[in-house]
């Protein structure tokens, strides 16, 4: 089998806090093959969208990353210099932020924006750089791009916002696109548009993709491998299939029941609270909210056990139906 694109290893990323320390990536490991879509999926707060900035080495201060290993095509990023991070970010991997406006500069048009990554990454003279930033603004599908591209983001909807960002993501042709709650605050119309169109550069780019969601119906229609956290640790990776079908972790089955559905009168809710991560219980840290919790689960961490075919989990007791 060929080496993955990317393979992290025991990533550990915490913030210093007044309040005492925060774990907010504890030890996550998970691969992403060439071509493929994987899906990062936890509620607010469970690391999803910091394990993308320790990926990228954009972890703002207070937080440090600690230890681990980021893999990516052999090369691990933790230890390059910050000079080679920068020849990186953009040109190799690119990242699409939740928040448009926070990362777009409202005094600038959106081409010159797209250009300057361009001209930054890739060395192009401004009349190329714009013209490339035409093209990647008629790959995102924003209508009549070679006019709009003198617009400033203030002038575009807010899922045209979204398309901005990828199209700077896209405009250096990276081999790694993440892309942190990219549907979030979106209407159900324009979410199935942003949808189609991180599978269409998947399918027809062939870009590997880390998909970041909360959105668990998201996740079904995008990925092909699904990666479940809570408080900063992963709970179950499998593909789409064994994760939404045949989950095994009680936290991932809690999950999938808070999903509403036709004729349910009252939607289910996975019973207790997110645990403070600053006291984050010992063991597991979903003991004290989990139906089959044991002493066990409260003195040791499960370690990531293989129970299926690339199906793992870290369960002492993995629901097995």
């Amino acid at each position: 089998m060929k080496d993955p694109l990317l393979r992290v290893e025991n990533l550990q990323t915490s913030f210093e806090l007044h309040a005492g320390t925060l774990n907010a990536v504890d030890g996550v490991s998970f691969q992403a093959n060439k071509g493929e879509i994987i899906g990062l999926i936890g509620e607010s707060g469970s690391g999803k969208s910091v394990t993308a900035l320790s990926i990228m080495r954009l972890v703002p201060l207070p937080g440090k990353i600690l230890g681990g290993h980021v893999y990516f095509e052999g090369i691990d990023l933790l230890r390059n210099s910050d000079d080679q991070m920068r020849k990186i970010r953009g040109s190799k991997i690119a990242m699409s932020f939740q928040d448009p406006m926070t990362y777009l500069n409202p005094v600038m048009t959106v081409g010159d924006q797209i250009a300057e990554s361009i001209i930054i990454n890739q060395g192009l003279d401004k009349t190329k750089a714009r013209q490339r930033a035409i093209e990647v603004m008629e790959t995102v599908k924003i209508p009549m791009s070679s006019e709009r591209v003198n617009d400033y983001p203030h002038q575009f909807s807010g899922g045209m916002r979204q398309r901005v960002l990828l199209a700077i993501a896209i405009s250096c042709h990276p081999k790694l696109l993440i892309a942190d709650e990219p549907t979030t605050a979106l209407d159900i119309i324009t979410q199935a548009e942003i949808i189609a169109l991180l599978k269409e550069l998947n399918t027809h780019q062939g870009i590997t993709t880390l998909i970041i969601s909360h959105n668990l119906g998201v996740i079904a229609k995008l990925a092909h491998t699904v990666v479940i956290m809570y408080l900063g640790m992963i709970m179950e990776i499998g593909t789409v299939e064994d994760v939404f079908k045949r989950s095994r972790h009680p936290y991932t089955k809690g999950l999938l029941e808070t999903v509403p559905r036709l004729g349910l009168e009252t939607l289910p809710t996975i019973k207790g609270e997110i645990p403070n991560p600053i006291n984050r219980p010992s063991g597991c840290p979903f003991n004290p909210r989990c139906p089959y919790a044991q002493g066990k689960c409260q003195a040791t961490k499960p370690p990531m056990l293989e129970i299926e075919k690339s199906h793992y989990v870290a369960c002492f007791f993995p629901i097995m139906t």
